[in-house]
């Protein structure tokens, strides 16, 4: 019986915990926001105040409170990290089955790099 990569891959514990992690990660990066205390910009407290109960990772140079900050920031940097990856899907992709298939320059500049 063949089994899926998918199923090899999950029945190693470190596979299934490092898909826990990343599940958590894009999760908060997705709906951060709605969990954030404060608003991104909104001024909460002194400037570099250190760790305390209300501001978790402090606050940074004008006293915004650094997790929301965190948390506000996370869907931006998977955005561009999505952005990024289809970009390069897309001018890769074809661009290395032309060179495959025309079997020219462009193959053998490829290839050496």
């Amino acid at each position: 019986m063949r089994r899926s990569v998918l199923r090899l891959t999950l029945a190693k514990p470190a596979a299934r915990i490092a898909l826990v992690l990343v599940v958590i990660i894009v999760a908060l990066a997705s709906f951060g926001p709605l969990f954030s205390p404060y608003a991104f910009d909104e001024i909460v407290g002194a400037p570099f105040a250190t760790i305390t109960h209300e501001h978790w990772l402090g606050t940074d140079f004008l006293g915004r409170d650094t997790f929301s900050r965190f948390l506000y920031g996370g869907r931006t940097v998977l955005v561009v990290a999505l952005c990024a990856t289809v970009a390069a899907y897309v001018v890769a992709v074809p661009l290395g089955i032309y060179a495959g298939l025309r079997r020219g320059p462009l193959d053998i500049f490829l290839i050496a790099r």
